[in-house]
């Protein structure tokens, strides 16, 4: 019933949450976009045959929960997720989604540490962060925001593009 109620929504996606293959075919009946939310080992290990589903838009880290479910111990850096983020960015570029969301940064009160998850997140190929406090969202757009120097490049792809649609040459 609930699914029903959102599929009357325009443009809404609905998060699975310990997403398998199954849940996922379930949800998908609604004919909903879906994002698959990754909180424990089978769905580690399904990741690319639930990120193929067609109803898949994205899959996220529930690191929380998956971090409880492997027995894993929190190192403060982020690399007890390190296969994980890694696994999910393998499995949703082979199946022609978005790259994956990673968990939220559950110290609510620590912006550097918000920081220092998002850009490690970002580094390793994830393109979203949940956010589980409203004061975490601008921190979040800032680390995933383009630096100058990407920027910069961009101008140059998008003026050698221009050039070489008006007859000239790409070189240099």
């Amino acid at each position: 019933a609930d699914l029903d109620a959102v599929a009357a929504l325009d443009d809404v996606a609905v998060v699975v949450p310990k997403a398998r293959l199954a849940s996922v075919e379930v949800a998908a009946r609604a004919g909903l976009s879906l994002i698959a939310l990754v909180e424990d080992g089978a769905g580690v290990r399904d990741a690319y045959e639930i990120a193929a589903h067609p109803a898949v838009v994205a899959l996220a880290i529930g690191s929380a929960d998956l971090t409880a479910s492997l027995g894993l111990v929190p190192t403060g850096n982020g690399t007890e997720l390190l296969f994980v983020r890694s696994q999910l960015v393998i499995a949703s570029a082979a199946a022609g989604i978005r790259p994956p969301i990673d968990g939220p940064c559950l110290d609510v009160h620590d912006p550097i540490a918000l920081e220092r998850e998002t850009r490690l997140a970002r580094g390793l190929g994830l393109r979203g962060k949940l956010c589980i406090h409203p004061g975490q969202v601008a921190g979040v757009h800032l680390a995933f925001a383009p630096s100058e120097e990407e920027v910069e490049q961009a101008r140059r792809v998008v003026a050698a593009w221009e050039d070489i649609l008006t007859g000239g040459s790409a070189v240099g």
